[in-house]
């Protein structure tokens, strides 16, 4: 298979074997264009032209070593929003998940409506989905006259692929106008936004097959019979990527954003919504959370208390400032940190919310804040994982993906925090995994995904020191009180 996985910082492709190994790895940077306002936007032909690019670079290296090619499958950050016109071009750059700019309509939107209107959307209201954005469009005058239909970047590029305009189950979901109980475009959601379903994709089930347009399959230079599996957001797919789909087995993941997910039987539908549940297939959900406060909180340290690292590469950079904060005990002597320094999703939905470092006092120096900014990052993934334990399970287990799970260092700090042990799989690229083995899936190579999930080994298991057990129960308290105190202030400080 040939897995897409379509970020905010790069689109990656990956050449997966039946077994879920790895084969081969191409990658295209991409831009995400920010400002102070709360912007973070993408530009289309870019992530279309990457996409084009890391597949010629697969199927080139798969005919090298003729490794024939069944199909090709795809994972995505969620809740893109493109607008495009009568001929389904884009209209513009497109907003993406991390655009906050609608922050006034989600607010609005909980005082106009009742605390369970918006349950069986299965997501929480909040400026990352497209309610708020196209009501923040519309006010702006944003909305362009030419725009005739609205999707996310994949499902432009699977249209482009294909000549289809779908989308599957998960990213509908993902949208946040879309009822998980009928997996339909909810009407009442339509009726607030003051559009018709046909504006928006057909929604069809995960594992849906489509044929790609000859001249497509030429230009891409694939074979003849391959297929396009549609695939799912990125959480869930890094889910079956790690092997974690049975119910009671948590992924947590920290690349530049960070999240914490559980597998489920359904969707957890209440008035709260402080997390939110994506469908991956054969029955199965994934519940969890996603939040700002990942790589980019430990980009943002490095650049700003280690100048010294400018140009080293980014293993480089967490290798030798842990190594420097090694001697620092847990709880880094009373510093706490709240990571918010880019507003916050679960468990919080606070775009309003800021960093802070408390309780600063004369024996600490550039060492103590670098452990507590790491500290903080992980405090903020247990908030999660706090909420999201709901099935009264005897047995949890925790399995960790991404860029981080290259830290022991790390990884023991989250160990120590949750106090569970960590089991890392043997490859992090779990999106791409996950995507390869829905695919296989899909076209009859596994009977269920659980016998999908059983290939994926266990490399190393990180195991928790009992004696930072109660230090960072009392921390973490003093973390989640901070905010709570604070949370008035962020409001009057923006």
């Amino acid at each position: 298979m040939i897995s897409i996985d379509l970020g905010t910082s790069s689109v990656r492709a990956c050449l997966v074997t039946s077994d879920l190994s790895i084969l081969f790895y191409a990658q295209q940077s991409v831009d995400l264009l920010t400002e102070i306002d709360g912007k973070a936007e993408q530009i289309p032909t870019q992530v279309l032209d990457a996409s084009f690019q890391v597949i010629k670079e697969i199927t080139e290296y798969a005919k090298e070593q003729n490794h024939p090619i069944l199909a090709i499958s795809f994972s995505n950050a969620v809740s893109s929003l493109l607008q495009l016109n009568t001929d389904y071009q884009p209209v513009g750059n497109f907003l993406t998940y991390a655009d906050t700019r609608s922050f006034k309509e989600a607010e609005n939107l909980r005082k106009q409506y009742p605390s369970d209107f918006f349950k069986n959307s299965a997501v929480p209201l909040h400026a990352s989905y497209w309610l708020p954005k196209i009501l923040w469009l519309k006010k702006n005058n944003l909305l362009k006259s030419s725009c005739k239909y609205f999707c996310t970047i994949k499902d432009l590029l699977v249209f482009r692929l294909t000549g289809q305009f779908v989308t599957d189950q998960s990213n509908a979901i993902a949208t946040g106008i879309c009822n998980a109980k009928t997996l339909d475009w909810h009407p009442d959601f339509l009726e607030i936004m003051g559009l018709d379903p046909d504006r928006f994709p057909k929604i069809s089930p995960t594992i849906k097959t489509l044929d790609l347009l000859p001249e497509i399959k030429s230009f891409l230079g694939l074979p003849a019979n391959v297929l396009l599996v549609l695939g799912a957001t990125d959480g869930v797919l890094s889910s079956l990527g790690a092997g974690a789909v049975s119910p009671g087995q948590v992924t947590t993941m920290i690349g530049s954003s960070g999240a914490c997910r559980i597998a489920a039987n359904k969707p957890l539908l209440n008035k709260e919504n402080v997390t939110w549940s994506y469908p991956l297939a054969d029955g199965i959900w994934i519940r969890g959370g996603a939040m700002n406060s990942g790589g980019l909180v430990a980009e943002w340290l490095f650049d700003s208390f280690y100048p010294d690292l400018e140009m080293s590469d980014q293993k480089t950079k967490f290798q030798k400032v842990f190594y420097e904060i090694k001697n620092i005990p847990a709880t880094s002597e009373g510093l706490v940190f709240l990571p918010y320094i880019f507003g916050e999703r679960a468990p919080i939905w606070d775009e309003k919310a800021r960093g802070v470092f408390f309780d600063i006092h004369e024996r600490h120096h550039r060492s103590h804040f670098a452990r507590a900014v790491f500290e903080g990052i992980i405090y903020s993934l247990f908030s999660i994982f706090e909420v999201i334990q709901t099935d009264n399970l005897d047995e949890i287990e925790i399995r960790a993906t991404g860029g981080y799970t290259r830290s022991d260092e790390f990884l023991q700090i989250q160990a120590d925090i949750f106090n569970h042990e960590i089991k890392v799989p043997d490859d992090h690229e779990g999106s791409s995994i996950g995507a390869a083995a829905l695919a296989f899936f899909s076209l009859g190579k596994f009977k269920n995904l659980r016998a999908a999930s059983d290939l994926v080994g266990i490399k190393k298991v990180i195991k928790p020191n009992e004696n930072n057990r109660i230090p960072y129960q009392e921390s973490y308290l003093k973390f989640k009180s901070l905010y709570y105190a604070l949370k008035p202030e962020f409001r009057r400080s923006q």
